[in-house]
């Protein structure tokens, strides 16, 4: 059954703290869904800020649950302090072969580099 905007936000109203902590609980267990949902954000969605760096450049996100699973726990991102996916090749869509996750300060270093280097 699909709810209408109001429905859905009257729904949300009343079991905002449950909601709140199922997504809490989730994400717990699998840390990597946020990274995926913000990686198909800026890819796919034009009106997201970060867009016109990403989906804007034709930068594509090929990446499932289940690979970015497996990407977590390959490159040990439950150890880092702020773990943070990355492009080997800036160029390059978020595919398998093409990201790691690494530290986001290490990231960030990475970032400044290419802007001041490139």
């Amino acid at each position: 059954m699909l709810l209408t905007k109001s429905e859905q936000k009257e729904y949300y109203q009343k079991n905002k703290t449950r909601i709140k902590e199922t997504y809490k609980r989730y994400a717990l267990r699998k840390p990597w869904l946020k990274t995926l949902s913000n990686i198909r954000q800026r890819c796919g969605y034009a009106k997201d800020i970060k867009y016109g760096c990403y989906g804007g450049k034709g930068i594509k996100c090929f990446l499932t649950l289940s690979d970015l699973e497996f990407l977590w726990k390959r490159d040990g991102a439950e150890s880092m302090l702020q773990p943070s996916i990355d492009r080997k090749d800036v160029k390059g869509d978020y595919s398998l072969d093409n990201c790691q996750f690494i530290e986001m300060t290490e990231n960030r270093k990475k970032a400044i580099h290419k802007l001041f280097c490139s």
